[in-house]
């Protein structure tokens, strides 16, 4: 204890401040270049086989483009996801997917259109009806499921459902 009318300057070394960070920042900034690299990587090997393994499957590239290839992107999110759920973390496992898909409609794929133009094919974003009529129920559901801030197995059943649908 400090004497009175001073303060504590030092925490006792037993104790670690959950505050501060376990890494320096030199090493923080490493590791998430060096995870950049290995996914940006992987995801080139990736889309070398796509074309290859949708024909061999039957499939559309357009199937494999919207249900297969971000699932599989997509799998470290979701391991994270069923952690929350477990634990009864369920606002934090609900928004971390919905976060993701702000991130991704908000910055990435204005961002890709933009530096399509650079390039010999640029990239626009022309939907069709069923695209646009799938997207505005898929946000729907979500809007009707995270408005009142509870969820239930129900939802997550509907969500997967809409899934399931929008994949056939």
């Amino acid at each position: 204890r400090a004497p009175e009318g001073e303060e504590l300057t030092q925490k006792p070394s037993a104790i670690r401040d959950p505050e501060q960070p376990g890494w320096s920042l030199r090493g923080a900034i490493a590791i998430l270049i060096a995870a950049t690299l290995a996914i940006a990587v992987l995801g080139e090997i990736i889309s070398e086989f796509v074309g290859p393994f949708g024909s061999s499957l039957g499939v559309t590239y357009l199937f494999v483009g919207v249900v297969i290839l971000p699932v599989a992107g997509a799998v470290s999110e979701l391991v994270v996801c069923v952690r929350m759920a477990r634990h009864n973390r369920v606002n934090l496992a609900i928004s971390i997917p919905m976060n993701g898909a702000l991130q991704v409609s908000l910055f990435v794929a204005p961002l890709l259109v933009f530096l399509s133009a650079l390039g010999p094919t640029p990239l626009t974003l022309s939907f069709g009806v069923s695209e646009v009529i799938s997207l505005a129920i898929a946000v729907a559901l979500a809007a009707y499921m995270a408005i009142d801030g509870v969820t239930s197995w129900l939802e997550g059943a509907q969500l997967l459902a809409l899934w399931g649908m929008l994949a056939l």
